[in-house]
C-alpha cells in the first residue's frame, strides 16, 4: 500500500499509531510540519514527514 503523498490528521493517526491529540500537539509544537487548510484541518506531505523523521533519526529513508 505505501504512504500517501498527502495525508490528513486521520492518516497520521493511523500511520503513526498514536492519538489525534498526540498528532495535533506535534503539529502545534512544530515537530511535524503541516499546512493549515481550515480551522482544525491540516495536510502533511509524505516528503515533509520523511524529512522530519530523517532529521530526528539521523538516517535516510529512501525506500518509502
Amino acid at each position: 500500500m505505501g504512504i500517501p503523498d498527502i495525508m490528513d490528521i486521520g492518516d497520521l493517526v493511523e500511520l503513526l499509531r498514536v492519538s489525534k491529540q498526540t498528532v495535533m500537539k506535534c503539529i502545534e509544537d512544530g515537530k511535524i510540519p503541516a499546512y493549515k487548510i481550515a480551522k482544525g484541518k491540516y495536510l502533511i506531505t509524505k516528503r515533509q514527514l520523511i524529512k522530519t523523521i530523517e532529521k530526528r533519526s539521523g538516517s535516510v529513508l529512501s525506500d518509502i
